[in-house]
């Protein structure tokens, strides 16, 4: 069975799309597949930024135009058909991950290959910024014809109700080997967020938590690794606030630096206003870490109050400072509750127990495929 990979994007040290992909990837290497990779890029990477892993010739990278207007896009999505069609030809799956120039071309070249098994995975702001009411809705169209994915249940049905079929449910994975608790060594009063700094993020929610506390005498020393348009705001309300001090943007983190960052923490905080099904939480989880969040409807679904975690409103800063204070305050409670943590994503987020569901659906397809074939 040949699979192609077609993310929107390929790195093993960046979060989401591209993070599962390398690592899907590599896992499906070991196993002893046939898989390929077709992906774009908005920059020319050096050899030494990427992997020796990633170097083979079943992984290709293309560098768009960055030049602006329809024709030069035209042209990008025709370039990149013809690549998708030759590397996908003989692929019995194929699997997007991600919507973008790459998934343009692969529409293009879909005219040509005929009958094929494609899987479409839908992640985090791909799917929950999809539109419905789009008048040329050709989003809908090749999801009609593909057996969807989605990474939460929240995100299924939120598709569901724009009448986007989903299949399958497969939650974001954790790396134990990277992710080890053994290298764990808390400092004190130390809460970590990673999360880029944007509107969505809710890291002004998470400092505005940090002042409440600092407010009632907690002490507290807060990290934020990751960059974004929010930064500078965010530096001069520290600032303002006479909390300097306790707050640190570290801006942004190389994701296999992420272990070391999570290793310094006492509690992992995430303050978002909207989530999927968030990799830093799975992975604080696989460290065994406490874990102080916001209740949106993706992460609520690996954090169940005072079990795994504890979570608070979304935009609600004083009830996340309660929950920080209690984890802070109370070692035996966060340790039991971390521990927790840390069987369920064993149980439910590692890679093998992630990767072998896409396994499974990809088995599925091939013998569906083979079965139409011979009935042709």
């Amino acid at each position: 069975m040949k699979i192609v990979l077609l993310p929107s994007n390929f790195s093993p040290d960046m979060t989401g799309i591209a993070n599962t992909a390398s690592r899907l990837y590599r896992w499906l290497k070991e196993k002893g597949h046939n898989v390929s990779v077709v992906t774009f890029t908005a920059r020319y990477y050096k050899d030494a930024d990427i992997p020796e892993w990633a170097r083979g010739n079943d992984i290709y990278r293309y560098c768009p135009s960055l030049r602006r207007g329809k024709i030069a896009s035209l042209l990008d999505s025709i370039k990149l058909a013809v690549i998708i069609w030759r590397t996908c030809r003989n692929a019995d799956i194929i699997m997007t991950m991600g919507w973008s120039l790459l998934n343009i071309g692969l529409r293009i070249s879909l005219v040509c290959m005929g009958r094929k098994k494609i899987v479409m995975a839908f992640r985090g702001n791909d799917g929950w910024k999809y539109d419905s009411s789009a008048r040329i809705n050709l989003r809908k169209w090749f999801a009609m014809r593909s057996h969807v994915i989605t990474n939460s249940s929240a995100l299924k049905y939120h598709l569901e109700k724009k009448s986007i079929p989903v299949q399958d449910v497969i939650w974001s994975e954790a790396d134990f080997e990277l992710f080890d608790r053994s290298l764990n060594k808390p400092e004190p009063n130390h809460v970590v967020m990673v999360k880029g700094l944007y509107p969505v993020g809710g890291a002004d929610v998470a400092l505005e938590a940090v002042h409440e506390l600092c407010k009632r005498g907690v002490k507290v020393r807060m990290t934020f690794a990751g960059d974004g348009p929010l930064r500078e705001e965010l530096t001069e309300r520290a600032r303002k606030y006479g909390i300097s001090d306790c707050v640190r943007f570290k801006g942004s983190v190389a994701h296999h630096r992420v272990p070391d960052l999570l290793a310094r923490a006492e509690v992992f905080v995430l303050s978002s206003n909207l989530e999927s099904s968030p990799h830093v939480v799975a992975e604080a989880m696989a460290m065994a870490k406490p874990v102080a969040a916001t209740a949106t409807d993706g992460t609520a679904e690996f954090i169940k109050h005072g079990l795994t975690g504890m979570l608070s409103p979304v935009g609600d800063h004083k009830a996340l400072a309660d929950n920080i204070e209690y984890l802070l305050r109370n070692k035996k409670e966060a340790s039991a509750m971390a521990e927790n943590a840390w069987q369920f994503a064993k149980n439910k987020l590692s890679l093998d127990c992630c990767f072998n569901q896409y396994q499974e659906i990809f088995d599925r397809l091939h013998e569906k495929n083979e079965r139409d074939n011979l009935s042709h």
